[in-house]
């Protein structure tokens, strides 16, 4: 909770506080609650002094009170399902999430030199076990055979490493400069 929401809760509290205490006092003919409520909320003159100290007291505690009941009534969004990987080590059993496995696929694969973009995308093949779908986008002057290997080496040994999780299949695609081009053409048009 920010710092303005927990200051606007307490001046609520605060606000609601006194009103029930005037009206408490009021009840138990209390003369100085019972002479504030006749003054500003019963006997006030219309465009008297006393009937604008009133207006603006009611319309801050309806803006206050609206300040609280609208995020009362939005709906909570429903948390994303997170998908996950049962791996089991000599540590124990851990549940990875899949997108941690394409987090670092795409990293793995991000800081090979000659690669200008990565996506990726993890489905599960079984017990402990992943395919993977990655599309690179490589520089102009990347050599794509010899990036397309180190990129799956790379890849193969920090998922399999960090994430405990074995790749059943990697399907590799690199795109040369030419297609990511055509691409982005077509895009435009």
């Amino acid at each position: 909770m920010t710092v303005i929401l927990r200051f606007l809760l307490f001046l609520f509290a605060l606000l609601n506080l006194a009103l029930a205490g005037l009206v408490i006092a009021g009840l138990f003919q209390w003369q100085p609650a019972l002479q504030t409520i006749e003054t500003y909320f019963l006997q006030a003159a219309y465009m008297s002094q006393s009937w604008w100290i009133g207006l603006i007291v009611v319309c801050a505690w309806a803006l206050i009170c609206l300040l609280f009941l609208i995020p009362a009534l939005k709906p909570k969004k429903k948390p994303k399902k997170v998908k996950y990987i049962n791996t089991t080590s000599s540590h124990g059993s851990v549940q990875v999430p899949m997108e941690t496995v394409e987090d670092i696929a795409h990293r793995s694969a991000a800081t090979k030199p000659g690669v200008r973009h990565v996506d990726v995308s993890c489905s599960r093949a079984g017990e402990n076990v992943v395919t993977l779908n990655v599309t690179v986008r490589a520089n102009e002057r990347a050599d794509e055979s010899y990036l397309s290997q180190e990129v799956e080496e790379s890849i193969r040994h920090d998922v399999e490493n960090y994430a405990e999780v074995t790749i059943k299949n990697l399907n590799l695609k690199v795109e040369g400069a030419e297609a990511s081009s055509q691409r982005s053409k077509q895009k435009v048009q």
